[in-house]
C-alpha cells in the first residue's frame, strides 16, 4: 500500500524539478504566470489510526505553512510543515487500552501538484480558479503524551520516545485567487506513514485544509 503515494508523488516531482530549471518566465496566461507562492493553512484531520485493538481517538485541529514554485502553467512543487495540535485517545476507563494518551504530530515534506487546466481563454474569470492533484512524501514525528500508564507495562505515555516514520500522501484541492497576488484554497489529503510510533501505533488520517495564499 505505501507503495502507491511514494510512486505517484516521485512521478510528479520528477516532472516538476527539472521543469523548475528551465522555466523561461515567458508570457502567457497571468492567472497561471510562473512564480513563489507561501500559504498558511488551517487543518481538521480525521484520525484512521490503526492500534491494537483499535483504540478510538478523537479528531484533532492543525496549522501549517507551505512554501513553493508554480511553473510551467500546470504544475508546483512545495515544502511543507504542518502541526497538528492532539490526537487524544478515549476510553471509559483508566484500565482501557490506551486511555489517557494523545500525540503531538509534526510533519515536514515536499509535494508535487499537478493542475488541471480549464477550457477557457486567458481573459476568463474563470482562470481564477484553480483545481489541483498532489502527492508528497515527508517525515512525521510523533510525540507521544498524557499523564497516564500503559495497562500491560504501567510506564506512563511521558515516558515512550518521540518516533518517527516516513510517509506518503495522496489527495487534491482547489485554489482561488481573488486578485492576481491573494487567494483562498481548500484541500484534502490522506496521510500514510510507512513505521509504527513508539507504541505500536500507525498514525493515519485524513487532512482537510483551509489556506490563505500569497502568489509573488
Amino acid at each position: 500500500m505505501p507503495r502507491i503515494p511514494f510512486a505517484f508523488a516521485a512521478l510528479l516531482l520528477a516532472l516538476a524539478v527539472p521543469a523548475a530549471a528551465d522555466d523561461d518566465d515567458e508570457e502567457g496566461n497571468e492567472w497561471l504566470r510562473s512564480g513563489w507562492y507561501i500559504s498558511l493553512n488551517g487543518s481538521y484531520n480525521l484520525e484512521d489510526i490503526k492500534s491494537e485493538g483499535n483504540a478510538p481517538a478523537d479528531n484533532s485541529l492543525g496549522a501549517g505553512i507551505r512554501t513553493g514554485w508554480h511553473f510551467y502553467e500546470y504544475f508546483a512543487a512545495e515544502l511543507e510543515f504542518q502541526w497538528i495540535n492532539s490526537f487524544d485517545f478515549k476510553g471509559m476507563q483508566p484500565t482501557d487500552s490506551f486511555a489517557g494518551l494523545n500525540y503531538w504530530v509534526w510533519t515536514f515534506g515536499i509535494n508535487g501538484r499537478a493542475y488541471l487546466p480549464l477550457p477557457v481563454d486567458e481573459e476568463s474569470f474563470w482562470n481564477r480558479i484553480q483545481p489541483y492533484l498532489m502527492g508528497g512524501i515527508g517525515l512525521q514525528q510523533a510525540d507521544p503524551r498524557g499523564g497516564a500508564h500503559l495497562p500491560s507495562t504501567g510506564i506512563s505515555y511521558d515516558d515512550y520516545e518521540t518516533s518517527g516514520s516516513f510517509y506518503g500522501k495522496v489527495g487534491g484541492g482547489i485554489d482561488f485567487y481573488i486578485t492576481k497576488n491573494w487567494g483562498l484554497g481548500a484541500e484534502v489529503s490522506y496521510m500514510m506513514p510507512v513505521s509504527e510510533t513508539s507504541l505500536g501505533q500507525t498514525l493515519r488520517y485524513a487532512a482537510v485544509n483551509w489556506n490563505f495564499l500569497y502568489r509573488f
